[in-house]
């Protein structure tokens, strides 16, 4: 069977996303499909955390949409960085339980707000999270995720009709307390 070295979730929880390029990856500019930037090893080690509580990871990335590419991905992620056999797609299905992206803007459900926008600007500062006409994040922690994952639950407790229901940021502060602890 084609499939049976690839890393599967054993509970059939989903599959966790990681981008490539930014992401897990290294990426300063297109240079070609053969390269491939240096792994971010603080990315490498969560994916082998979300791989040993047998959740299936996969790589979600735009090069994937030329199949020729696919080779230079695999080839990367075992000889480069040192991680087993992973799917390697560019489309998104309904296991898709997280995805860990250089270019994502996270957004509260059913309201149409970024969730970066309840963040203190204190925060913003810290994690380079820069909010324009439209947001762009710039970097992501353990902390930064951590309380994007509080302000999500909080939300979706909410009626998400009216924004006097919105979560507000002291929440999230708290959440980051507590963390920081």
């Amino acid at each position: 069977m084609a499939t049976k070295n690839i890393c599967k979730a054993k509970k059939n929880k989903g599959w966790i996303g990681f981008d490539l390029d930014g992401t897990l990856a290294e990426y300063h500019g297109w240079k070609g499909p053969q390269h491939i930037g240096n792994p971010i090893p603080a990315t490498v080690k969560m994916v082998r955390s979300y791989l040993s509580q047998e959740y299936e990871v996969r790589i979600l990335t735009a090069r994937a949409c030329v199949p020729s590419q696919v080779f230079f991905v695999k080839r990367w992620l075992s000889k480069i960085a040192h991680l087993p056999k992973l799917r390697v797609t560019c489309k998104k299905d309904y296991g898709l339980l997280l995805f860990y992206d250089d270019r994502v803007v996270e957004m509260i459900p059913n309201t149409g707000i970024p969730i970066a926008t309840l963040l203190p600007n204190h925060l913003r500062t810290k994690y380079n999270i820069h909010l324009n006409k439209t947001i762009e994040v710039k970097s992501h922690s353990d902390e930064y995720m951590k309380a994007c994952m509080h302000k999500r639950k909080q939300s979706n407790k909410l009626n998400s009709r009216s924004n006097k229901n919105i979560c507000k940021q002291p929440c999230v502060y708290r959440g980051l307390t507590e963390i920081e602890k």
